[in-house]
């Protein structure tokens, strides 16, 4: 009886010195040097109600001074447009950053000689939960914060009972809620729609056990 309950004990200890070998030898990012990133150039997409930053220079700055007022900032309006000076309205939902500032770049042009047009969302939000050292909300925008790995970064990186393998991004997307599942142990997470970040999106890192192996609870952060 002895016997039986030495062996069962050190069976236990023996799986959980396995399982804290595993975790602290964790490694992320575990793919091959060189990555085709192409595939991520896709950018947050402008929506009703959004404001956007948008600054304007040319070599006759005198010119474009009429688009620089308000602090740089417009507000898109329910219909999806803003309402630029001199241009009048200009429907920029549904585009990313690089789209709109290259739609205002052509019509600025009929005015301006060579502007060069910047388009900037004001604000994005994600939040991050799970198992994470720092769980919150944090503003990306004032933090020059815009893929996966760098959120992360804010949170203080995942625990070590967190799994690497199947983090869920939840998005929302018009009426739409998309929900995408990363392994950012892999190279396809420099591929996936949830590598750069959108206002609003949520992470979660699920715990690779049942329960959390963490022995302080963390405070919840607002940024």
């Amino acid at each position: 009886m002895h016997k039986l309950t030495y062996l069962i004990i050190t069976l236990c200890m023996a799986g959980l010195w396995q399982a804290c070998t595993s975790a602290k030898n964790m490694t992320l990012f575990s793919g091959s040097d060189t990555v085709n990133v192409a595939a991520t150039l896709n950018q947050a997409v402008i929506e009703p109600q959004d404001e956007l930053v948008i600054t304007v220079t040319a070599v006759e700055a005198e010119m474009v001074a009429p688009f620089n007022v308000d602090r740089h900032l417009f507000r898109v309006t329910a219909d999806g447009d803003i309402i630029l000076p001199i241009v009048g309205g200009v429907h920029v939902a549904g585009m990313s950053e690089l789209q709109a500032a290259d739609t205002l770049t052509s019509l600025i042009s009929t005015i301006v000689r060579n502007p060069v047009v910047d388009v900037k969302l004001r604000t994005i939000h994600i939040t991050v939960l799970g198992e994470v050292n720092r769980p919150g909300c944090f503003n990306c925008t004032e933090l020059g914060v815009n893929s996966l790995p760098e959120a992360l970064g804010l949170a203080n990186g995942i625990t070590a009972n967190g799994r690497t393998d199947n983090v869920l991004v939840i998005r929302k997307s018009g009426d739409q809620i998309m929900r995408y599942r990363v392994n950012i142990n892999s190279d396809s997470m420099f591929s996936s729609p949830a590598y750069l970040l959108r206002k609003g999106d949520i992470i979660y890192i699920s715990p690779r056990h049942g329960r959390s192996i963490r022995t302080k609870q963390s405070n919840f952060t607002t940024l």
